[in-house]
């Protein structure tokens, strides 16, 4: 109810539809939603620098870096704030700043994807180029269209010039080179280890489940071409990626014939890889971070899936991403993370400062939390 409308007032701005909502004084809900979520704690906080939580419920959807103190400043700016998927984590050693330390690190950089399929040459054939271009990372459930997301093709390139060799083995997949069937590659058993660093740049998707059987039904009886998965009761069915040549797929086409994978990378899918070797994973798209929420459960969606398939540390994001800022936070955080040699977490949080210093809205930067 009306809490839940302050919540998204306060820390999701829509600003692909209407970004007169930049200029909307904010305080009075920013207050409230520390009054509601923060204030019972602070008199058990005294002298606490670091705290841990796993969130529960609603909570899931906020960036608890970026509420707003009575004061004036941020919580990120009293606590090292560390975002965990459970609280069994505190339970296992914890190394309060740990680096990407790897003797030969590698990393695999996802971006400039070509989705269409109006082509039937194979991707070692075809690069065609499209001429639509967005200014955001709208969610695909909203989208009849997969369109190509013109900032993430210098994303990865600014990406790849911080990881370079001899120290890092780099990879970039973009056009119609970054498939599925590349992806699962990373995480075959029978092939080298996963990455260091996987970075997604790409559409993203999550459907809310249809709890009624009678609705399931009569939606599929009025669209006999929507794919299982949109509907499916499997919660890791409903989130996912998208990859080259997904848009056949996700418009209910047959994929092409030589096409291994219909290029819909699902969180179901992503749990059955084996990336224990992958320290980070960064979804660079939209609402990578929602998924069922089920009490103390947690999120059913791609952050259970990353850390089912073993990876360390998880950045990924709570709603729709403006395209060029989301593009310069990275290239931020890389920058902090290699060039200054920082942890994943003082990286992260550097990130974060410096697109406050640039005078960016919380919409640009407090999309995106980091859970370990």
């Amino acid at each position: 109810g009306k809490n839940n409308e302050t919540l998204a007032d306060v820390l999701y701005i829509d600003y692909a539809n209407d970004s007169s909502q930049m200029l909307r004084d904010l305080s009075g809900e920013a207050h409230q939603l520390y009054r509601l979520i923060w204030q019972p704690l602070d008199s058990l906080l005294s002298g606490v620098e670091r705290i841990y939580y796993a969130p529960s419920g609603r909570l899931h959807q906020i960036n608890l870096d970026a509420v707003l103190h009575p004061e004036g400043d941020r919580l990120m700016d009293r606590y090292a704030l560390v975002r965990l998927s459970s609280t069994r984590s505190l339970a296992l050693p914890d190394n309060p700043n740990p680096s990407l330390a790897q003797a030969s690190p590698s990393a695999a950089l996802f971006g400039g994807i070509r989705y269409g399929s109006d082509s039937a040459s194979s991707p070692e054939q075809s690069s065609p180029a499209y001429p639509n271009q967005v200014a955001a990372r709208p969610t695909t459930h909203s989208l009849t269209d997969l369109s190509y997301l013109p900032a993430t093709e210098k994303e990865v390139a600014d990406i790849k010039y911080y990881l370079q060799p001899p120290q890092w083995d780099t990879h970039v997949y973009s056009d119609y080179q970054a498939t599925e069937q590349q992806f699962n590659q990373l995480g075959a058993l029978d092939k080298q280890p996963s990455p260091t660093i996987i970075h997604l740049a790409t559409h993203g998707f999550f459907f809310e489940n249809v709890v009624d059987t009678t609705q399931r039904n009569t939606t599929r009886l009025m669209d006999d071409h929507l794919p299982a998965y949109r509907l499916s009761e499997e919660p890791l069915l409903r989130a996912g990626l998208m990859l080259s040549y997904a848009q056949r797929a996700w418009k209910g086409d047959s994929i092409l014939e030589w096409q291994k994978e219909d290029g819909i990378l699902t969180a179901y899918e992503i749990a059955q890889q084996d990336l224990s070797h992958t320290e980070l994973v960064v979804l660079s798209a939209c609402e990578t971070g929602l998924g069922d929420i089920r009490g103390s459960e947690g999120v059913y969606g791609l952050q259970r899936a990353f850390k089912m398939a073993g990876v360390d540390y998880l950045m990924m994001s709570l709603w729709k991403v403006p395209d060029a800022p989301t593009r310069q936070m990275m290239n931020y955080f890389y920058y902090s993370l290699i060039e200054e040699q920082m942890s994943v977490r003082k990286a992260f949080r550097a990130a974060q400062q410096q697109m406050i210093e640039d005078n960016y809205p919380p919409f640009a930067w407090a999309a995106f939390v980091l859970l370990q």
